[in-house]
């Protein structure tokens, strides 16, 4: 296992806003959250 600090941690997004195609909708607005959005539209054809 591994151990994070707290502030190394940061906030995700409810399952409702995967793969959602106005980013601007999303809760937390995070370089993670934008990147795991945008590859899974991209993984799933929803790029456009």
């Amino acid at each position: 296992t591994k151990d994070f600090k707290k502030d190394q941690l940061q906030q995700v997004n409810p399952p409702k806003y995967e793969k959602a195609e106005d980013m601007s909708n999303l809760t937390y607005l995070n370089d993670a959250s934008v990147l795991h959005n945008l590859k899974q539209r991209y993984y799933h054809k929803l790029i456009y």
